[in-house]
């Protein structure tokens, strides 16, 4: 598999199986669900595995962002 059809696998082939259109791909209107990766060329397929963000619902998920008024070098 080239790195192209990995991201297709993961993205909007299942969004297509699903029936949910509005997923899947980066539009507006769309879900604002993105996995933000640390590689930026082209992806390697062990470059799936280097997540640098995962935002859903617009809300940044991981890595977890500070709580309010937490500085992160006090954690």
């Amino acid at each position: 598999m080239t790195s192209i059809d990995i991201l297709r696998s993961l993205t909007s082939e299942p969004a297509g199986f699903f029936g949910q259109p509005e997923a899947g791909e980066i539009r507006i209107g769309n879900r604002a669900d993105l996995t933000i990766l640390e590689t930026h060329d082209a992806p390697a397929p062990r470059d799936f595995a280097r997540i640098h963000a995962v935002i859903r619902g617009g809300v940044q998920m991981y890595p977890r962002p500070p709580a309010a008024g937490v500085h992160p070098s006090s954690r």
